[in-house]
């Protein structure tokens, strides 16, 4: 599962962005716990800031 930094931090420009990515996160923590028993283990990624053009513009309308 890929979810992104701004799930785990408040404060993030894109409120439904952070909100959908916290989710990920969350749902990553269920089944790791629900599929433990098996020796299923999960992993969410969480990459931090890629400078994308839309990652520029947002830093650009903060600035």
């Amino acid at each position: 599962m890929i979810a992104s930094a701004a799930g785990a931090s408040v404060g993030s420009s894109i409120v439904g962005y952070g909100a959908n990515k916290g989710g990920v996160n969350g749902l990553g923590l269920t089944l790791e716990q629900s599929l433990a028993e098996e020796n299923i283990r999960v992993n969410v990624l969480c990459p931090g800031n890629i400078a994308t053009p839309l990652k520029l513009s947002i830093i650009d309308q903060q600035v």
